[in-house]
């Protein structure tokens, strides 16, 4: 997302840091259905981002399928 939003390498390397902690220490090392509800939503977000970028309607699709994956995993 750091990349698509015009983001240097610095802050490529400063956004994956900020997300280390979060996701992949705490709640993901337990396979449990929040992993999946993470990832869902930040494919979510990411979707957007590409979405408000290209303005193409088919990021809608891809939008629609992870909200409601995402909604399935709560």
């Amino acid at each position: 997302m750091a990349r698509e939003l015009g983001g240097g390498r610095t802050a490529q390397l400063v956004a994956a840091a900020a997300a280390i902690p979060r996701s992949g220490l705490a709640g993901c090392a337990l396979m449990q259905y929040v992993s999946f509800d993470y990832l869902l939503w930040v494919l979510t977000a990411y979707f957007v981002v590409r979405l408000l970028k290209s303005k193409d309607p088919r990021w809608w699709l891809a939008i629609g399928c992870s909200i409601g994956l995402g909604m399935m995993a709560k």
